[in-house]
């Protein structure tokens, strides 16, 4: 009686002893995806900086060519009414 619990309690704890080490394979496949994971978003986020300052400054260009744009049109009408003055 006795052996066939020690036995049943045996495997058991095999099988406990199984599951843990699964367990522990598990976290530490998480952690290293987790890791992954983090690194990942640290370079995106960065990206994203460098896409947003690439916006602004073209953002800058395209408000700097729409003045001299603007100008041109307005030298433009002015050169042409002077014209038509003459």
């Amino acid at each position: 009686m006795y052996e066939n619990d020690f036995e049943d309690l045996t495997r058991q704890l095999a099988r406990a002893r199984e599951n843990v080490q699964g367990l522990v394979q598990m976290n530490d496949d998480m952690s290293a995806s987790n890791a992954r994971l983090i690194s990942e978003r640290r370079a995106s986020k960065a990206e994203a900086v460098r896409l947003h300052e690439d916006n602004s400054d073209l953002s800058s260009k395209v408000r700097s060519l729409r003045l001299i744009a603007d100008q041109r049109d307005y030298l433009f009408s002015e050169n042409q009414a002077a014209q038509g003055d003459e």
